[in-house]
């Protein structure tokens, strides 16, 4: 029971530092509402963003949802204030999101935005914002789960395109990530003999009428994937080369 207050208490004295932080640095803190309109949610992050949301229905029928993100809150409510010049916000409050099994997750999530800025410089500015209190704390561990620095990594990476779709999208999936890398890196599941059959499942499909549809989708469709894939094969030694690098992103260890 102490060591959970006192776990309590260092992560509002650390919250506090944060964001008198990022007042300091002209963020102005915004206090978002705990409830999103279900169709703006899904228009503006994707109707697959909803499977993660606690939603329900209110008096009239609508479509609402417990706030899943406070980044995505902070977003919307630009949008709805019409904004059209820079804003620099920040935030803290708890954030509420299913996991695979449907159990409710809440978590508290403290962050800052610059949105709509013409400025090539707001990235650092951000990170700088967030580093300059936690370099003040002693045995600090921090994470960083952003995929758009992967995604940078991936895309200098010698991978077939469809690869390099397939980490990214799958990256937070870790066990299904996990054995992506090795597939690429082993090949293991690439059977000669099932190739050399889809290969003449592909001369087959060729002799058809483009528009038929099997399993959902036109000839033309499949022979399209077929052919994608015939010429964008993995290679054994890039892939065995490029898991290495991705494990070395991963491992990195560093100061602030």
């Amino acid at each position: 029971m102490k060591q959970g207050l006192e776990k309590k208490k260092l992560k509002e004295d650390l919250s506090k530092k944060i964001l008198s932080n990022f007042k300091k640095n002209k963020f102005n803190f915004t206090d978002l509402d705990l409830l999103i309109d279900t169709n703006l949610l899904t228009e503006r992050s994707g109707e697959q963003f909803k499977k993660f949301t606690l939603t329900y229905k209110d008096l009239f029928g609508k479509e609402i949802s417990l706030r899943p993100d406070l980044t995505v809150s902070t977003a919307l409510k630009y949008i709805q204030e019409k904004k059209n010049n820079e804003e620099k916000y920040c935030y803290f409050g708890s954030a509420y999101r299913l996991n695979k099994e449907g159990d409710l997750k809440v978590f508290d999530q403290i962050g800052c935005e610059i949105i709509n800025s013409k400025s090539n410089k707001s990235e650092n500015i951000l990170i700088n914002s967030i580093l300059e209190p936690l370099k003040k704390i002693n045995n600090l561990e921090v994470i960083l789960g952003d995929v758009g620095l992967f995604k940078i990594l991936v895309e200098s990476l010698e991978l077939p395109a469809r690869w390099k779709l397939r980490l990214v999208k799958n990256f937070p999936r870790m066990e299904y990530f996990e054995d992506m890398l090795k597939r690429l890196e082993t090949n293991y599941d690439l059977d000669q003999k099932a190739i050399k059959l889809d290969k003449q499942r592909l001369e087959d499909l060729e002799k058809l009428d483009p528009n038929t549809i099997i399993g959902g989708r036109t000839v033309s469709e499949i022979i399209k994937r077929f052919n994608k894939k015939i010429k964008d094969p993995r290679d054994d030694y890039k892939g065995e080369k490029n898991v290495r690098i991705i494990r070395d992103f991963l491992n990195i260890n560093t100061s602030l």
